[in-house]
């Protein structure tokens, strides 16, 4: 059941970040269409994705990456790990 529940839910978080990135560039593409056709449509573009686009896709990464750390935590991987043990006896270097 634990095996079964980390392949989900690292099958679901990497092609949500996927998808998520295939957006993003997407965004940056009518950022950049923004830029090059001007002032009055380029106010148009940029308010139609910080209303309807972007707050989706900030909410979807957050979802996403809390779903990558419970993955991380069924699996028992530790990123960042702070081990003071061997550093006992040393010396400054």
């Amino acid at each position: 059941m634990k095996q079964k529940l980390i392949q989900v839910t690292r099958t679901i978080f990497a092609y949500g970040m996927a998808v998520l990135m295939v957006v993003t560039f997407l965004v940056a593409l009518c950022y950049l269409s923004a830029f090059i056709v001007g002032l009055p449509m380029s106010e148009m573009i940029c308010g139609f994705l910080n209303t309807y686009i972007l707050p989706y896709v900030y909410i979807a990464g957050i979802a996403f990456c809390i779903l990558g750390v419970f993955n991380m935590y069924l699996c028992k991987t530790h990123v960042f790990l702070l081990d003071t043990s061997s550093k006992k006896g040393r010396g400054p270097h």
